[in-house]
């Protein structure tokens, strides 16, 4: 799905000499759309495996942002400025790369959610992509076809069919594909200096976001004082 926006964003822009300029657009349209809130399909779920208190856990490649941590007696920390900072013995707090946390006794599982930005998305060739999608025009589902590139047979395994999916396209895209792509031709018009086509596609891109994008995805503004709420 992304490679087929980046090759309709070239047809419609006629520069296929700025190619590298679109996967770059493209994707950044992506997180763009994600940084204005905190997105119900960001969510991540997880179990960190403490071996120390206080315990430093090194964020993911793609954290946005922390909703909370909850120990094993049910207690949620809430965040402080460092270890020292407050006589509170449950908290969290951020440093470089990490979150570090304490009160929650060496050896526990703590269970946190935060919210993630989709991993950035790389365009493939036609005969090198490892699936393609299309949308039934009856029921508007995604119809996936699982396709094999070298040695890998992304259709043989339930495995290998998402992973497939996951190089290809994410729920941004297959949802709001549109969006993505006035936005992302609305960055490069502007860079090219076709300033009317820049306005013409960011007002779309804009209408679409603020219209139906943000009512329809963003559950959470305040990350942190979720607590499990749904």
């Amino acid at each position: 799905m992304f490679s087929e926006l980046i090759d309709i964003v070239i047809a419609r822009s006629g520069r296929p000499d700025r190619f590298a300029d679109a996967v770059s657009y493209s994707n950044q349209t992506i997180r763009d759309v994600q940084a204005k809130g905190f997105c119900w399909r960001n969510r991540i779920e997880a179990e960190i495996v403490t071996d120390a208190d206080p315990f430093l856990w090194p964020t993911p490649v793609n954290f946005q942002s922390m909703g909370f941590f909850r120990y094993p007696n049910n207690v949620y920390p809430r965040t402080r400025l460092g270890l020292n900072q407050e006589e509170t013995r449950e908290r969290y707090y951020g440093g470089p790369g990490y979150i570090g946390f304490t009160g929650h006794g060496a050896g526990a599982i703590v269970q946190t959610l935060y919210y993630s930005f989709r991993a950035r998305l790389q365009y493939y060739v036609l005969d090198a992509r490892p699936a393609t999608v299309i949308v039934d025009p009856d029921t508007d589902a995604l119809v996936w076809t699982y396709n094999t590139v070298g040695s890998i047979n992304y259709n043989s395994t339930p495995a290998l069919q998402l992973r497939a999916q996951q190089l290809v396209s994410n729920w941004v895209l297959e949802r709001w594909n549109d969006m993505v792509q006035e936005g992302t031709l609305a960055k490069l018009f502007k860079l090219i200096g076709e300033d009317s086509r820049a306005a013409t596609a960011y007002a779309l891109f804009q209408q679409i976001r603020a219209e139906q994008f943000i009512p329809a995805e963003i559950r959470e503004s305040v990350p942190g004082q979720d607590h499990g709420n749904n």
